[in-house]
């Protein structure tokens, strides 16, 4: 995660720097996590951020903190983490 967040504090400077208008809201609320688990709530999130993307390439249309919000989240998601989804994280 540490290494996540330093590339996204390095994207080109072309990039919009945390745009009032952003996108980008990484949270991972209580009900999401109820339904769908705390990986179908990280799936969500992603992709509600992010959009959908099955060519396997992100492309990022800002840069800033609300973008870095994303490494918190995931390290929220993993500290949420029962035994069996750090095992399942294990064999990925």
């Amino acid at each position: 995660l540490a290494q996540l967040r330093s590339l996204l504090q390095n994207l080109p400077h072309n990039l919009p720097f945390n745009p009032p208008e952003s996108s980008y809201h990484f949270s991972l609320p209580p009900e999401d996590i109820e339904e769908r688990g705390i990986f179908g709530a990280v799936s969500r999130c992603l992709e509600i951020c992010l959009g959908q993307n099955r060519a396997g390439t992100t492309h990022y249309t800002e840069r800033g903190p609300c973008l870095e919000a994303m490494v918190d989240m995931l390290k929220s998601a993993v500290e949420q983490m029962g035994d069996g989804d750090r095992e399942a994280t294990d064999s990925a």
